[in-house]
């Protein structure tokens, strides 16, 4: 629902902004905690937009950090949608932080790496953009504190010449931001011996997070209908995979589905059935899926004996054209209207007992009471706060 977005964007914040309270350099009694920001040989000013934080998931940096040392990257702040993009030139790429679907990407994969936005200041995991924009970065150890410094690769002055060059600067930045922050001196940070430690902050745990992948055979397209019908009511997009057979049934589902999702093809191998079987089979799919709906697809689905097949077989359809798709959850068979709201009780509890470990990929099969199935489900994850993530190759 509406609320949702915003609901997982609140999270976001609390969950930053306890981690970056936890993490402020003038509570800790220790010198090394205090991060400094550095881009090839500048050092920048110790104030937020510039300053590294180390949270318990690791290093973030403000983004006009590495935005406006000479890196080479440009940012984007779309701050009514929540989506920031960072790109680079040489070569070019560039990568999205959709922060309201906690998404991230670029034209070929999506990634678990997460942006956060904090008053103003939007803050990157640093080892993943440096991994992603050829970079490199190093903790560089002073009496000062750390000095976080990031640098194209291979294009590093030594440290041995840069820490000295700068050091009549770390005393001074660090006075005159614990100046402007109304803070103690830096020996009225020490705990006397004895003195209570604090209790550590208490992060909440994330939202689960799920992508849909839904399975439509000739023998259940008609139940497609209801089951978009409940996922346009909570604004979900799924993958719709269809079968040749499905697609050849004249119902238009394919143009409904393709306004607001993801189409892929589905094959169900039989048993004698073998690699080129089932790649002409996708590739049947993909015509008549260009036939219903005027559109083809690489997400592919080939199903054989109720299982996705993956592993070692997705990259030899990779080369054949295809992303096959596999499940981490399946729905399993409801016989009868009662078994519904149990079924669906059962699923979003064993989605929210995973919420840490990942994004949970659920397959439902098109058939009988699956309509219902799924807005039971849907309303069950809404009310946990279930981000859904939009469905990307």
């Amino acid at each position: 629902m509406p609320g949702k977005r915003r609901a997982f964007a609140f999270v976001c914040a609390a969950v930053f902004a306890v981690c970056a309270l936890a993490a402020r350099p003038w509570q800790s009694a220790r010198a090394e905690s205090f991060f400094y920001g550095a881009v090839n040989d500048t050092l920048f000013d110790c104030d937020v937009k510039y300053m590294p934080v180390n949270l318990p998931s690791g290093l973030v940096a403000p983004s006009r950090l590495l935005t406006d040392g000479g890196l080479g990257l440009r940012g984007q702040f779309d701050a009514e949608n929540r989506v920031y993009t960072l790109s680079g030139s040489s070569p070019a790429y560039l990568l999205t932080f959709d922060m309201a679907r906690a998404v991230t990407y670029d034209a070929e994969s999506q990634y678990d790496a997460m942006a956060f936005e904090v008053s103003g200041v939007v803050y990157l995991p640093l080892a993943f953009i440096c991994e992603r924009f050829g970079l490199t970065y190093k903790a560089i150890e002073t009496d000062c504190g750390v000095v976080m410094r990031v640098t194209p690769q291979g294009r590093m002055t030594p440290d041995s010449e840069f820490i000295p060059a700068v050091s009549g600067r770390l005393e001074e930045q660090r006075a005159a931001y614990r100046r402007v922050n109304d803070l103690p001196p830096l020996a009225a940070e020490r705990p006397s011996p004895g003195a209570e430690t604090p209790p550590p902050a208490v992060i909440p745990a994330p939202p689960p997070m799920v992508t849909l992948l839904i399975d439509v055979t000739a023998g259940g397209a008609w139940m497609l209908d209801g089951m978009l019908d409940a996922l346009d009511g909570y604004g979900v997009a799924a993958a719709v995979f269809f079968t040749e057979e499905a697609l050849d049934s004249g119902h238009g589902l394919a143009r409904r589905a393709l306004k607001s999702h993801v189409l892929g093809v589905l094959y169900g191998a039989g048993d004698g059935d073998g690699f080129e079987e089932a790649v002409d089979g996708l590739n049947a799919a993909n015509r008549a899926l260009r036939g219903a709906a005027m559109t083809q697809t690489r997400f592919a689905r080939v199903t054989q004996g109720g299982a996705a097949l993956t592993g070692e077989d997705e990259e030899r359809f990779q080369g054949a054209g295809y992303v096959i798709c596999g499940a981490a959850y399946e729905v399993p068979n409801i016989k009868n209207a009662r078994e519904v709201d149990k079924t669906a009780s059962d699923m979003a509890k064993k989605i929210e007992a995973g919420a840490g470990e990942g994004t949970a990929v659920l397959r439902v099969d098109c058939r009988e009471f699956a309509p219902e199935f799924l807005s039971a489900l849907l309303k069950r994850l809404d009310e946990r706060n279930t981000v859904f993530l939009y469905p990307r190759i």
